[in-house]
Order: structure tokens, then C-alpha cells, then sequence
């Protein structure tokens, strides 16, 4: 007997590839879908009839179940949730993979999805997570709900990957050859196979929802595997003169491989960055830095620990710390661009890097290669501070880590107080003073120092009771310079970092008595207000310096003689030597506000100037240094309080290095920063800011909230580069800062990376992957070594290119092989000519200087070698002899073994393919 299948009403948040396939599919299958996207061009096209992507058969289901009014579009969540009248009892999350480079505003925002939903539920509902998303997102998203769930509607969250082949999409979800279904609860798995029952051949595999999560970025990766050890087996084929084929078919017809992804070809295809860019991160400890991604990428393969990144929410343009999701790197060679904007900053990027570009009021994003400079990139404006400012023990430190000169650090107490200590303490300092009751005698009663490592070993007995703050740390014998076991980050403390990187040093010498470690700061004799600020910071700190006045040069210096401070300044905040070395202390980036700004005043007050307009009472305030590193620290921190500098590099007459200069314009950009220059600047600054009629609008940047801002392009310039670049995934927001103020969007993930993360990210370092990756990398220039081998030189020549979409049926040109293929061919001089059956349109913008072509015949007249790169229907069953008298030279190379070789040298070609004679 045969039961009926119960009709239930879907709602599909996410009308991308997976949920407009997802959401017609299940329509086709006989439910009620309602498919919600915040995009109203795309609604308004599908309402209409006009499908936004290729996939073969799409098309023809999307109309026909919307004029059986089973397939519905809108742009409102609640109203999906409740079209015409009706409940969805099933959510479907389609949000999570990136959106294409014409895509919508933030699709991949879960969390405000799983927000809606559980503002809008009336009553039990079944939330499924569809999308490729991080292991463990299920639980994030039922976190979400039971937040916002006020009324306590029941519901449950379940994971329900897809597993579609772009080009074979609809096929693949009608006749899946498995369905997994992630679950919790016997209601959540009784909905899910209610909805797939009309797929009566299915087989279904119910799990918990973190394996179901797990399975697809496993199966991916196992995929991308097979791949790359097939084509490595090809590689040793065409050394040996074997045929990869046979090879293939040999190990297929055993049913432990089986033959599916057997096929050798040129591999699966990134974006990424320059290994130099830096990101403004927040460590495991709390701590904010600046750090390379290279760097980035070294630190955090080997952390456990939640790494996060300064993110945009570009829906609201606010800006937090998000976590680090992945991190990688992979072998490059080809173009990247270097995209400059207004107030001198820049980024270097893969040229199908996917970037947060301006319109109107909202953030769309497009590929590097598409982007003018008609185009606004975003800006941070705030950086979260600590509510407080940071104290050091440098006993607690030391105990840890130990400087060099460890065991001749002597404490004693402050304001020359004696030690009180009891009979158990001197009992047990005997001890450590091997029976020396003379020095014990003197360490009671004359208050003579003890060693550091005697105080430490006495307070780990328990048998001393004095707080760290009434102890001071020295080295030297005599009348020697102390310095607090506690150090209190405070704004002026800060100011005097900002002082020491512009006028100071740390000197290290070597005397008959030992190393001898000063700091030496250097003012014009003029600078009274910043000479005494520099030493009222001192004494308030209990720290003894001495001043000399050299009047030949009119210059004053102060100097400190303590190899606790300067190790302190140098090795724990790693405050530069010099003014070559010089740099902005993570501490500092970490601090409150006031301290960041503090710090700036100290900074100005030494490299800094105001400039004074001649025609006008306008204020500008210039900064130079030689440190690459500190004018990117000072950089970030103008930002993070709400300032957009200017930067641009030049050399001085002499230099050997070049200059680094910053300046801040703009009356309120000034007003921001008051007090930098001192009290003394300050009144004729204010003077002047008073005498302007009108605030003149920024021409360099907008301001766009009280934390995000946006900058120009003025300047796309090709870089030829060849080495490591490098990706990052952030969850949630999936933006990340630089350090120069950019705002970034993610590298758009994959399956194979995410999984090597979570391996790394569990203990386990997943080295078959790694070699995957490499392996893959390599076999995409497969096509450009045959190229040379058979042309030798390729300047002038023109390379005729068939296929260029990811795969064959889609017009997905997202890692895409082609576009590394061609940008390699571009770079030895090559011309090109290509063309595509479908992704025609998606390729012109990711890929410049290519002639396109209408079809097969023109794309390969005239040409000198002619390279298949995607496997197309239409392309196996082309008229070679019509071909071979349109191509100069009779050159195939065939990266995907769609043709018989002896046939085609029949036919008269020299014919090329992957792994075989």
C-alpha cells in the first residue's frame, strides 16, 4: 500500500547555489518553500522568472513550481516564516557559504538569521543548518536562539549538508546517494525524513549534528585526495612512459578505491594576501598586536587557544574582535594587485580576492580584479580598549621568565623600610645563605638586600608576608638606580613609551664590573614642558635618573643606568633601542583610550611638528620616523581613536633608508588629538581651530559611523610575485583589519582547509592534507610547463584557452584553475584568447588582459597552442580537421585527458595530456 506524502512548508533563508537549488528541489519533491534573500534585485528577478545563476535543469523547475504556486520569493524573514498565513515548520540556513562577487549584503551573517528566527517562532520549529559551515556552528546556532528565544517556543537545530557538484546540481539533490541528517532529538529526525521521504531511494544516515557537520568537510577532503594522488601518480607516469589511464582503471576495478575521482587533470583552485600584510589581532593572553599573517599563520597553527582578529560587521558598521577560523598558506605564482587608496594606504592581494567595496550606504563585495577607482574601501575607526589600564610584577614575570642576569638582581624594601622577618624566614635564609649568619644578620637588622631568587624561594615557602608593591629591584652595588617590583601602566607611563620611542635609546656597554644598560633620552634644551613631564613620570615611579645639559649641541639629556628597566623596556615590551628599531608596545595597543592617545602625545611631542597654515588659520600635525614598524603602530592607534592619517614614504638627502611620515588634517580630526604637542602648542592651536568659519569635509576618506569610515582607490598596479600567500577565515563577520586601517573581507573558505584546521586545532597536525594542498597547487602550472616545453619561448605567442569555470555546468569561476593557468601564461608574455560556454560574463572580472571569444573556431584561429582547462560537453565532439586549418601550430594540451591521444596525432596534432605517452 502506498502512503501519501505529507506536504510540509519550508522557509530557505538564502536564495544563493545551495538555496535557491535547495529551495526549488524540495518544491519539485511537492512542499511548500518560500525562499528569503535580503538582495531585492535578486528576489525581484526570481519573481519574474530570471534565474540568477547557471545550473543545467534550474531553471526549468524554478518556473514550473512557482506557477504551481509550491516555490515563493520574498525579502522579509517574517514573512517567510508566515507566508500567507501559513507556518514554516522547517527553516532551512543557506547563509553560510561566501556569496558570489555580484552577491548581497552580508548573506553569511548566521547569527543575525538564527536572531530573527527566534524572535518570529510561534511555535515548535525545526531550524537546519545546509550551508558548509565550521564544525560546531549547530550549537552556536541553538546558543542564539534559546538567547533571544523570550517565550520559550520549543524548537531544535539540525545539520543538513549538501553535497551538490556545481554543473550537476539538481540532479545530485534529486538523486542523492546519501542523505545525512544531523541530529539531537526523535522530532527533529522525524520532520527531516518527513520532508525527504518523496526520495524513496534515498539512503539516509542519522548522526548527532557535529558529525554531519564533520562528514562534509571530510568527504571534500578525502575527494581532494583522491585527486592529488592521482595526479602524482601521473607525474611518475610521463617520467616512466606509462599511460595514467590504465594506470587508473587498474586501481579502480578495485572495489576498496573504486573508480570515481580517479582522473588526472590540473587540479583544484584561492584567494589570499601578500605574506607581509599585517592584521591587528587579539592573542590568546588578551594582548592586541600587529602581526604579518605569515607570522599570523606560524603562531596559530601551533595554538590551541581562541586567536581573534579586529572584525567589521559590515550590516551595521560596527566593529569587534571576532575569532580566527582558519589560517593557510599555499605556493603562489602569477600577478597580485596592489590596490592604493587615498591617505596613502594600500593592500596587496590575489587578483580573485574578494573585497568590501562601497555602494551607496552598503558594504558588496567584488573581486580585486574588478574593483576602479571609482570604488570605496571600508576603515576601522575603534579598536576595543581595556576597561583598565595593565599592572607588571616583575617578580611574578621573573619567575617565569628569566633575564640574563637573573642572579644578580638584589631586592629590598621601599622608602627604606627594614625586612620584618620571622624566626621560621631566617631559619630558612640560613639555609639558602649555606650557614652565613653574618649576611642573614645584615639582611635583619641593616636592611641589606636579598637576592631575588632567595625573596622568591622565601615566598614560596609561605614565610614572607610583604606585598610586591612595597619592593624594589636593582643590580648595582653603591647608590644605584631601583626600580618597582610593581609597574602600573598608566597614562603617563604611556606618554613616557611615546617619549622613549621618539627622543630615547637603550644603550648596552661592557665594563671591567660588568654590563652597564642606560637609557638616555635627548630633548632641545627649549623643551621645558616635555623635559619635565619626562622627569616627573620618573620620580613619581621611584626611579633615580640624572640630567646633563650639553649646551654646544643645546640639547638635555636624562639618563637612567638600570639593566632591570631597560630590560624591562626592551625584552618584555619590546619598546625598539632606537629610532630605527622603534615601535609601538603591544601594551600600549591594549590600554584604555587615554593611554593609546598618551602615548601619541609622548610620540608627537618627539618626532612630531604642527604645521600652521599660511593663508588659512587650519592646523595640521606631521609625524616622521625611519621605523617601518612605528608608523604602522602609530597608524593604528590614530585609528583606533577615531583618526584617519595620512602616510606616504620618501628619502632624505644622505638616507640610507627611507622616511615614514604621517600627517593628521581636518579641524576635527585636530580637536580629536588636543594636547598632543603639549599645554604650550595647544592655546595657539585652539586659537586658530576658533578663527575657521566652516568644517571643510575630508577629501581623502567619509565617515560613515562612529566606528567605521571608508577611503578611495586612487591606484590598481600588477605585481609579479612569486612565493607563499596566505588566507585567513574569520568566524561570524568574516572581515579582518589591517594594521594600516583596511578592512578586509575573508578568503573564501575551503572544504579542504577548514578540515586541516580543525585537525591542527584538536592536537593533531594532519600532514596528508598539507601535501593534498601542495600537490594540488602545483599540478595548476602542469599546463604552463607543456606550454613552454613545446613553444620554448612564449613572448608574442598566442595560447588559445578552452574552459575557463571552475567546473564544466556551472558559471562559477570561484578557484577556478584557469585563472592561476592564464595570469602564469600572462606573466612569460604570452597572448590569450579564451572562451567558455557559460561563465563568459563571470570571467571578464576576474581576469584582464584576455581577448574573449564567441565560440571554439575563434578562440583557436591563429593560435600557436591550444589548452583545454575545462572539460565541457560541447568540447568533445569538435572538428579537429576544421580546427587544424585555423591554429598556426597544431598544438593541444589537454589538462582534463578529454581526447584519445592516438587519434588526435592521427589527426595531425602534437598532442600533450596528464600522465599519459
Amino acid at each position: 500500500m502506498k502512503t501519501k506524502n505529507e506536504k510540509i512548508d519550508i522557509c530557505i533563508i538564502g536564495a544563493g547555489y545551495v538555496g535557491l537549488v535547495s529551495g526549488a528541489c524540495f518544491a519539485e519533491m511537492g512542499h511548500r518553500v518560500v525562499c528569503v534573500d535580503s538582495d531585492e534585485f535578486k528576489i525581484a528577478g526570481l519573481q519574474n522568472g530570471k534565474i540568477p545563476i547557471y545550473e543545467k535543469n534550474l531553471d526549468t523547475i524554478v518556473l514550473k513550481n512557482t506557477k504551481r504556486k509550491r516555490l515563493f520569493f520574498t525579502t522579509s524573514i517574517r514573512e517567510a516564516m508566515f507566508y500567507q498565513n501559513l507556518r514554516a515548520q522547517a527553516i532551512f540556513i543557506a547563509v553560510g557559504t561566501p556569496p558570489r562577487p555580484d552577491g548581497s549584503a552580508d548573506l553569511s551573517a548566521v547569527e543575525k538569521v538564527s536572531e530573527q528566527i527566534a524572535l518570529n517562532m510561534t511555535d515548535y520549529t525545526l531550524v537546519v543548518e545546509k550551508s558548509t559551515v565550521p564544525v560546531e556552528t549547530c550549537d552556536w546556532i541553538y546558543k542564539t536562539i534559546m538567547r533571544c528565544n523570550k517565550k520559550n517556543i520549543p524548537f531544535d537545530v539540525a545539520s543538513n549538508p549538501e553535497f551538490l557538484r556545481e554543473g550537476a546540481a539538481v540532479e545530485d539533490f534529486l538523486k542523492p546517494d546519501r542523505i545525512v541528517m544531523g541530529v539531537d532529538s526523535k522530532r527533529a529526525e522525524e520532520l527531516l525524513k518527513k520532508i525527504y521521504k518523496p526520495l524513496k531511494k534515498a539512503r539516509i544516515l542519522v548522526t548527532d549534528t557535529k558529525s554531519a557537520e564533520l562528514i562534509k568537510h571530510a568527504s571534500n577532503s578525502f575527494l581532494s585526495t583522491k585527486i592529488s594522488f592521482i595526479n602524482a601518480v601521473a607525474n611518475i607516469c610521463e617520467k616512466t612512459g606509462t599511460d595514467i589511464d590504465q594506470v587508473a582503471k587498474g586501481m579502480g576495478l578495485d572495489k576498496r578505491i573504486g573508480a570515481s575521482f580517479l582522473k588526472a587533470g590540473i587540479g583544484f583552485g584561492g584567494f589570499c594576501l601578500h605574506p607581509d600584510e599585517q592584521l591587528v589581532v587579539r592573542d590568546p593572553l588578551g594582548k592586541i598586536r600587529l602581526a604579518p599573517i605569515s607570522r599570523l599563520h606560524k603562531e596559530v597553527k601551533f595554538s590551541n587557544a581562541i586567536w581573534e582578529t579586529l572584525s567589521l560587521n559590515a550590516s551595521n558598521n560596527v566593529v569587534g574582535f571576532q575569532p580566527i577560523t582558519a589560517v593557510s598558506s599555499r605556493p603562489y605564482q602569477g600577478n597580485l594587485l596592489r590596490i592604493k587608496t587615498k591617505m596613502g594606504k594600500e593592500v596587496m592581494v590575489t587578483e580573485d580576492h574578494p573585497l568590501l567595496t562601497l555602494q551607496s550606504s552598503l558594504w558588496i563585495l567584488k573581486p580585486a580584479s574588478d574593483v576602479t577607482t571609482n570604488n570605496w574601501l571600508p576603515t576601522f575607526l575603534s579598536i576595543p580598549a581595556a576597561p583598565n589600564h595593565a599592572i607588571i610584577d616583575l617578580i611574578d614575570l621573573f619567575k617565569t621568565q628569566q633575564p640574563p642576569f637573573f642572579h644578580s638582581i638584589k631586592t629590598r624594601p621601599r622608602q627604606k623600610k627594614q625586612w620584618v622577618l620571622s624566626p621560621a624566614a631566617r631559619k630558612r635564609l640560613l639555609a639558602l645563605t649555606q650557614g652565613n649568619c653574618s649576611r642573614v644578620c645584615d639582611i635583619v637588622t641593616r636592611g641589606h638586600p636579598m637576592s631575588l631568587s632567595e625573596f622568591i624561594e622565601l615566598e614560596r615557602c609561605g614565610l614572607l608576608n610583604w606585598s610586591h608593591e612595597d619592593i624594589e629591584l636593582y643590580t648595582a652595588k653603591g647608590n644605584t638606580t631601583c626600580v618597582p617590583a610593581i609597574i602600573k601602566i598608566t597614562d603617563d607611563f604611556c606618554r613616557f613609551l611615546g617619549y622613549l620611542a621618539a627622543e630615547g635609546c637603550i644603550l648596552q656597554e661592557n665594563r671591567k664590573r660588568g654590563v652597564r644598560e642606560r637609557i638616555i633620552f635627548h630633548f632641545h634644551e627649549s623643551e621645558e614642558e616635555f623635559i619635565n613631564d619626562v622627569k616627573r613620570i620618573l620620580s613619581e615611579m621611584g626611579i633615580r635618573f640624572t640630567t646633563f645639559h650639553v649646551k654646544q649641541h643645546h640639547t638635555m639629556r636624562i639618563l637612567i643606568s638600570s639593566r632591570i628597566f631597560a630590560h624591562f623596556l626592551r625584552d618584555i615590551l619590546h619598546c625598539g633601542t632606537d629610532s630605527y628599531t622603534a615601535n609601538v608596545p603591544d601594551m600600549v595597543m591594549t590600554c584604555p583610550n587615554s593611554g593609546r592617545k598618551a602615548f601619541l602625545e609622548g610620540a608627537y611631542r618627539g618626532d612630531g611638528s604642527v604645521y600652521y597654515h599660511k593663508h588659512s588659520p587650519a592646523v595640521t600635525y606631521d609625524f616622521g620616523t625611519v621605523s617601518k614598524n612605528m608608523a604602522t603602530g602609530m597608524t593604528t592607534l590614530a585609528h583606533s581613536l577615531g583618526v584617519v592619517p595620512s602616510y606616504k614614504t620618501a628619502w632624505q638627502n644622505k638616507s640610507t633608508m627611507p622616511a615614514h611620515f604621517l600627517r593628521i588634517s581636518g579641524a576635527s580630526q585636530v580637536k580629536l588629538l588636543s594636547k598632543v604637542k603639549g599645554e604650550k602648542c595647544q592655546l595657539e592651536i585652539s586659537n586658530r581651530l576658533n578663527l575657521l568659519k566652516r568644517n571643510i569635509a575630508p577629501t581623502g576618506y567619509k565617515i560613515l559611523s562612529s566606528q567605521v569610515g571608508a577611503v578611495r582607490i586612487t591606484c590598481i598596479e600588477k605585481v609579479p610575485y612569486k612565493g607563499p600567500v596566505y588566507s585567513i577565515e574569520v568566524e561570524k563577520w568574516e572581515t579582518f583589519a589591517l594594521a594600516n586601517g583596511l578592512v578586509i573581507h575573508n578568503c573564501f573558505p575551503k572544504d579542504l582547509e577548514a578540515f586541516y584546521w580543525l585537525s591542527q586545532k584538536k592536537g593533531y597536525d594532519f600532514h596528508l592534507l598539507k601535501t593534498v594542498k601542495d600537490i594540488n597547487e602545483s599540478q595548476k602550472f602542469w599546463i604552463v610547463r607543456k606550454v613552454e616545453e613545446e613553444l620554448w619561448n612564449l613572448e608574442g605567442k598566442t595560447i588559445a584557452i578552452l574552459g575557463l569555470a571552475f567546473k564544466p555546468n556551472t558559471d562559477d569561476m570561484r578557484f577556478a584553475p584557469s585563472i592561476d593557468i592564464i595570469n602564469a601564461l600572462l606573466e612569460k608574455g604570452a597572448k590569450i584568447r579564451a572562451y567558455d560556454p557559460i561563465a563568459m560574463e563571470n570571467a571578464k572580472k576576474v581576469l584582464k588582459n584576455v581577448e574573449f571569444s564567441k565560440n571554439t573556431h575563434e578562440c583557436v584561429k591563429g593560435s600557436d597552442c591550444i589548452c583545454l582547462v575545462t572539460e565541457w560537453e560541447e568540447f568533445r565532439n569538435l572538428d579537429f580537421k576544421k580546427i587544424l586549418s585555423l591554429v598556426k601550430h597544431p598544438i593541444l594540451i589537454d589538462g582534463r585527458n578529454l581526447y584519445d591521444p592516438s587519434q588526435m596525432r592521427k589527426i595531425g596534432f602534437t598532442y600533450k595530456s596528464v600522465g599519459r605517452p
